[in-house]
């Protein structure tokens, strides 16, 4: 039928609209080519679906904190401006973030109204677009170490490799996850050449990302690695006596952490400061932040400001560089107890294979330090690996008795 090939040709032009998204060097301002795809595919899954968007329950985690936070902030955003005494942030960051979230949530509900067909479909999707990014990356580390740009856009930031962006971490924050989503493509394949497809695309991915200049990659791939190392040897997600081994498995590392923290304080200290003051340069501006934008937000400590920038810094208002300082001033502690409900749901789901515990641990060093909440990227990887712990002949450690493999 018509809207059949409609349906077809709309899954098509939302692959190429993701897989455009992580590289901001092709936007024009606040859209480019992936996010005019991802809008056109939306409207010909409208059109395809007689008008009706098909809403998938198994995203119902990301619907819920998506409306929870936004709803929230739209009332701190209301306080901000018609009952608070000094108002806070500007209208450019405030239509900047809020266009942003919205566009995150259409994404999101437009990815579960084609992923919703089938259980299959889904994961084939998302597989066949990490697919698609791997290809990609390598190829762009590649050409890298031969010339440093392409068509005028950078593959390198000085020394460090930072493909199709305008900043670093947009690149480091996509390079440190993938690094474990092939990791858990490879466990899941059952061909050989794939798996050492995949295996090497791995170790690649984690190169890029250690090589990236962003000390946050480094402390995703070193953290997520021994996430990895932990769940594999000590946690069981199902079976008898998983509690006692996973309880045993919790103070032994939680022993083995404080034995680590009392001989290396200095050197993790060091680190720790570098972690937060990274790109900050010499005058400690990155506490200065937390710390203005913190007293700023005890102003709405309830429902926050609304979307936008709200740390009070020389002048003008800035962004937190903190996902969950961001949420606080936008949301307030309704905000960040959504945020921490949504995370510990995720967490729970994602524990099902040390990979995607992996994966999920990269994407915390950039909710510590950094900013995810407006980065399509980094919630197009979390959706999809997502549906990957849903799927029923992966979600356990036991051989895939579908028959199906990549």
């Amino acid at each position: 039928s018509v809207r059949g090939v409609f349906s077809i040709s709309g899954e098509k032009i939302l692959m190429l609209g993701l897989f455009l998204t992580p590289f901001t060097s092709l936007r024009f301002g606040f859209a480019g080519p992936g996010e005019i795809l991802i809008l056109f595919a939306t409207m010909i899954a409208i059109f395809s679906g007689g008008f009706l968007i098909r809403i998938d329950s198994r995203l119902r985690i990301f619907y819920n904190f998506w409306i929870i936070f936004l709803s929230v902030s739209i009332l701190g955003l209301y306080f901000n401006n018609f009952f608070s005494y000094i108002p806070s942030g500007t209208i450019e960051s405030m239509v900047f973030d809020l266009f942003s979230y919205i566009f995150i949530i259409l994404t999101i509900v437009v990815i579960g109204h084609y992923a919703s067909q089938n259980d299959d479909f889904s994961v084939t999707f998302f597989k066949r677009l990490f697919v698609y990014w791997g290809f990609a990356y390598v190829v762009l580390f590649a050409i890298s170490f031969i010339t440093p740009s392409i068509f005028g856009m950078p593959l390198r930031y000085h020394e460090y490799f930072s493909p199709l962006v305008k900043n670093i971490h947009q690149a480091s924050m996509v390079t440190a996850a993938m690094s474990f989503v092939m990791l858990y493509l490879g466990i899941k394949s059952q061909k050989i050449l794939s798996k050492l497809l995949f295996f090497v695309a791995t170790v690649l991915f984690a190169i890029m990302a250690l090589t990236s200049g962003s000390t946050k990659a480094m402390l995703g791939i070193v953290v997520g690695a021994l996430i990895c190392v932990i769940h594999f040897i000590g946690y069981r997600p199902t079976g008898r006596g998983r509690v006692f081994i996973n309880m045993t498995t919790f103070f032994v590392t939680f022993a083995f952490l404080l034995v680590f923290l009392l001989l290396y304080t200095d050197e993790l200290i060091f680190l720790a400061v570098q972690f937060f003051t990274e790109n900050d340069g010499a005058d400690g501006s990155r506490q200065k932040i937390y710390l203005t934008g913190f007293l700023n937000g005890l102003n709405s400590p309830l429902i926050g400001f609304g979307p936008g920038a709200h740390v009070p810094y020389k002048g003008g208002f800035w962004d937190a560089h903190n996902s969950t300082l961001t949420i606080f001033l936008q949301a307030g502690f309704i905000g960040v107890l959504t945020f921490i409900w949504f995370n510990m749901r995720i967490l729970m789901k994602l524990s099902i294979n040390f990979a995607l515990f992996g994966a999920i641990a990269a994407i915390g060093m950039y909710i510590i330090g950094g900013d995810i909440l407006r980065r399509l990227p980094i919630w197009i990887i979390l959706v999809g690996l997502y549906y990957f712990s849903l799927y029923q002949p992966w979600s356990s450690r036991t051989k895939n008795i579908s028959g199906k493999s990549f």
